[in-house]
């Protein structure tokens, strides 16, 4: 970008940062507490977190057990077609106080939402792992372009739990 007449490398980087100012400013619009009590406002939550992110990238939301908005933390962050992420980092987050609920996501920046082998493996993973804590675990949404897939209820071998009722899926 620099080789274009006129825009220097302190111009370069600003343009640069633009998605992320945007979606910090889209974050801060977030009201903590606010009650996200179906797919629909939680995906449509967690799109503003990909604006412009060009790497695969993973959040957890941590809610209460009123399907309150405790924390939205981000938890990996990779390269354009993988991303990596400790399991021992979910725990944590989904210990903290009050968390009774989580909602896993990760894009797929080429803008496809079909979920790949490895994210159905994923899935099944990080079930039982929140299962075994007593955590409940949503969904895991796959988020490409302005879309949002739940990748958890179309897993095979995991059972249905009190927080993902219907309602929670028609709302």
């Amino acid at each position: 970008m620099c080789r274009v007449d006129g825009v220097s490398e302190h111009t370069a980087t600003l343009i640069k940062l633009v998605p992320e100012i945007c979606r910090a400013a889209l974050r801060e619009a977030t009201p903590s507490g606010e009650c996200y009590d179906s797919l629909n406002k939680i995906g449509k939550l967690l799109l503003r977190y990909y604006i412009g992110v060009s790497v695969e990238t993973v959040y957890l939301v941590l809610l209460d057990n009123g399907y309150h908005l405790l924390d939205i933390v981000k938890v990996g962050e990779g390269s354009v077609n993988r991303v990596r992420f400790e399991t021992r980092k979910l725990i944590e987050y989904a210990l903290r106080p009050n968390v009774s609920m989580v909602v896993l996501a990760h894009n797929h920046p080429n803008g496809r939402a079909t979920p790949s082998a490895d994210d159905i493996a994923t899935t099944a993973e990080v079930a039982n792992l929140f299962r075994s804590v007593n955590v409940e675990f949503l969904e895991h949404l796959l988020v490409a372009g302005d879309r949002y897939e739940p990748l958890l209820s179309k897993t095979e071998g995991v059972f249905w739990q009190r927080g993902r009722t219907k309602a929670f899926y028609e709302r």
